[in-house]
């Protein structure tokens, strides 16, 4: 038994003490500062304390990371490194990915680190990166695969040769032993060092597999070879040389094929790393030199020059110029930039030298915010893969009984000893847990990249799956149907004198409409507002000179008492922002806001693709059933609250919907958590974006159609793939058994089947890999 101590970040208070030592018994031993226990394993455990304390609000120092991982040959590799790193004491949660040579771990800085996760996954055959070389060791990496594997094919080439066409020459055999050994034992030791690495921890993957049966085959033909009496005594010795290098030969050309197209496959993420600038210009006075990127700090300043990329998040000192911000909104031209001015890390300066001070540095730019999201996402799993990954944990053990069962029929039953040697070999070799363990990870890798390139940033798997499954969208109004830039359209004062306190109430909000209202202010002298409050969909108060101002809905202000004149902009068709003290009642502003181009086209797309648009709003009924009706939307609500948009989404899921909504704002987020998707616009708050399965960059609702089409095409891909692999085991190791032999003839051997199994899994990444060139 071993002891632990877990620490908090801050003292808890003595009622939540009590209240955890009520939910946590034996073995826990819970203070102000910290959590004790003494267990065996501390995994059986950890995962079950952190959810309580986190539900508890208890505040933990945690690290979420992904780490890029060197000798993933199968699925089964990826679960092993998944599953070590679980064991590992202070890891809550691992996820490995086998398409993208990653795994995740989530865990407790002050109980393990990354140098222990490395430790870990060299004890079973892996390399875990830990600093941004993977590129670079992946890409040595492929290059020494390539010289093997042409090394390699002047060995296996004379084999192959010989063993169809010279068997029969007396010195064939022993040229064959001569040409097989190097192809067995050094080009393939790989795959004995890793199988034998998997044995010693009673598990088994792809290596597994042909380690044995291309060894099986190895030493079975020199026992035959060197003493061919011992088993035949009445008939030929059957050799197998050639069977066991040219499966060598085949798995090395199949892995190197795959691991190119994998690589292909991540050409997306690449392309977002791209443009991440590695050193930038340092101004220091009146000198500029050059420095490394992560030796920036915030403060400092940074001049870029025409052509070149925006290192970092910040301010313009001094310049101006254009800037391409595509990458970020979308739009293809480029924005004008001068003093003041905020700049995006990866988007490019067109024309003008431009100084700026950074705002932020390398790690917490918009940029590595959008390749985290990617990252993390790639993490993730599908639900779709979970099932996969079991399938594949069992997979290779089935084989092996499979092949053993095959060579005890062929040779007790049919006593047939040279078809139950090879039926097992073949078997061995034919079966493929790659393409199983490839056909989710591989879609999903080139899906989201694609998604990421064209301004679409998608959480996790699961959202990306279940986008394509949407029959009801529900749209928010300002700032998604519109373009959340409404201006004053009419005023009405009771009461002029104290219209800057309106606009001083208004400056403390981050609303659309509030924003208009200042700008149409902007000339009047703010004062301080004090204890300013926010009510979500309703409106907002604060103090100025002890006496309480309100400003929001009409709802909102009778909630305070207030009478409302009914003569004034009851038929208005614009948004109405009430203004009153705690007596009367001092202005009403009519708002206005502009719908977005080409919006009623992407209605029109939606209706097409039998997706039900509802359209919600806060704002007043006549103004939102005026644009529903402009539009042809006949599902609308009008001054809803944030709670009744949360409640309306239900309803249409109590009715079986699959409900996506759209929306920009905090009071968006209730929302958001009941929908099946969620999607927030890039220049929307920060709270929904947060919440949102996906984050649409830029305000374009183009792309909400278009991430529902990549759901599809992704969806579809990875139902394709999987299909191929199940069948293809299916179809293929029965053959392989030589179920065909006895009523056809025909018995696979074993270097066509180290050629099938490598199209196997080269035909599912290929089949992903169309997923770039599809229109979305």
């Amino acid at each position: 038994m071993a002891k632990y101590e877990i620490r908090f970040l801050k003292r808890i208070s003595d009622s939540l003490l009590e209240n955890l030592n009520n939910l946590l018994k034996h073995p826990y031993q819970v203070g102000n500062s910290s959590v004790n226990l003494e267990v065996d394993d501390l995994s059986d455990y950890l995962p079950e304390l952190v959810g309580i304390l986190r539900k508890n609000k208890v505040e933990l120092e945690f690290t979420k990371k992904t780490f890029k991982v060197i000798g993933y040959s199968c699925a089964s590799c990826a679960n092993s490194a998944e599953s070590i790193l679980k064991y590992v004491d202070g890891v809550i949660y691992s996820s490995a990915n086998y398409a993208n040579h990653s795994v995740t771990v989530e865990y407790l800085p002050q109980l393990t680190n990354p140098e222990i996760f490395k430790n870990s996954l060299k004890e079973i055959g892996f390399d875990l990166v830990m600093d941004e070389n993977f590129e670079k060791a992946n890409s040595k990496r492929i290059q020494m695969q390539k010289k093997e594997l042409m090394l390699s094919a002047l060995f296996a080439l004379p084999l192959f040769l010989i063993g169809m066409f010279f068997m029969d020459w007396p010195m064939g055999p022993y040229l064959m032993w001569f040409l097989s050994s190097p192809l067995v034992f050094y080009f393939g030791r790989h795959f004995f060092i890793n199988a034998w690495k998997k044995a010693r921890r009673l598990e088994s993957n792809m290596d597994t597999l042909v380690a044995l049966s291309t060894g099986v085959a190895y030493v079975f033909s020199l026992i035959n070879l060197l003493f061919p009496h011992l088993f035949h005594q009445h008939q030929h010795a059957q050799i197998y040389f050639e069977s066991a290098g040219i499966v060598i030969f085949f798995v090395l050309l199949g892995k190197y094929l795959e691991d190119s197209a994998k690589n292909r496959a991540s050409d997306s993420i690449k392309k977002l790393m791209d443009l991440e600038e590695t050193t930038v210009k340092f101004v220091r006075g009146n000198n500029v030199v050059e420095k490394e990127i992560q030796e920036i700090n915030a403060g400092e300043m940074l001049r870029v020059l025409p052509g070149q990329k925006i290192p970092l998040d910040g301010v313009v000192a001094s310049g101006s110029s254009s800037v391409n911000e595509s990458m970020i909104s979308g739009e293809p031209l480029p924005k004008t930039k001068s003093l003041g001015d905020y700049l995006f890390a990866g988007t490019l300066n067109v024309e003008g030298v431009l100084d700026f001070e950074v705002k932020k540095v390398h790690s917490e730019t918009y940029l590595a915010g959008i390749i985290n999201k990617v990252e993390e996402a790639l993490s993730s799993k599908a639900p779709i893969q979970k099932k996969v990954d079991k399938v594949s944990s069992v997979f290779v053990p089935i084989v092996i009984v499979t092949a053993v069962l095959s060579f005890l029929i062929w040779y007790f039953i049919l006593d047939n000893s040279n078809m139950a040697f090879l039926s097992f070999v073949t078997v061995l070799v034919v079966a493929c847990p790659c393409a199983m363990g490839l056909a989710t990870p591989t879609a999903l890798m080139v899906g989201i990249g694609k998604g990421a390139v064209n301004g679409i940033l998608i959480k996790n798997a699961q959202s990306l799956e279940n986008a394509g499954k949407i029959t009801d969208l529900v749209l928010d109004k300002t700032g998604t149907i519109t373009t959340g830039e409404p201006r004053v359209i009419k005023t009405h004062y009771f009461d002029a004198a104290r219209l800057n306190i309106l606009a001083s109430l208004e400056s403390n909000s981050t609303h659309p409409l509030a924003r208009a209202i200042c700008q149409y202010y902007s000339e009047l002298e703010l004062v301080k507002i004090e204890n300013f409050e926010n009510f979500s969909g309703m409106g907002i108060s604060g103090y100025y000179s002890g006496q309480a101002f309100f400003a929001g809905k009409k709802q909102f202000i009778l909630n305070q008492g207030i009478a409302v004149n009914t003569d004034y902009a009851q038929d208005s068709e614009n948004s109405l922002v009430y203004f009153s003290n705690e007596k009367e009642l001092l202005a009403i502003i009519e708002i206005g806001d502009e719908l977005k181009p080409d919006i009623e086209k992407h209605l029109k797309t939606l209706a097409a693709n039998h997706i039900k648009v509802h359209l919600l709003s806060g704002d007043n009924i006549l103004a939102v059933s005026k644009m529903a009706n402009n539009l042809g939307v006949s599902n609308f609500k009008g001054e809803v609250l944030p709670e009744e948009k949360a409640d309306y989404i239900n309803s249409l899921k109590s009715k079986n919907a699959v409900v996506a909504m759209v929306g920009d704002g905090i009071n968006d987020t209730i929302a958001f958590t009941q929908a099946d998707v969620s999607i927030a616009m890039s220049n929307g708050a920060d709270a929904a974006k947060e919440v949102a399965d996906i984050t649409i960059l830029g305000h374009d609702l183009s792309r909400v159609i278009s991430s529902i089409q990549l759901s599809k095409n992704t969806t579809a891909v990875v139902n394709q793939n999987l299909f191929w692999a199940f069948i293809y085991n299916i179809l293929a190791i029965p053959v392989a058994a030589g179920v065909l032999y006895i009523s056809t003839g025909f018995m696979m051997q074993p270097m066509l089947a180290s050629a099938a199994m490598a199209l196997s899994s080269i035909s599912v990444v290929s089949n992903s890999l169309r997923l770039k060139f599809k229109k979305i």
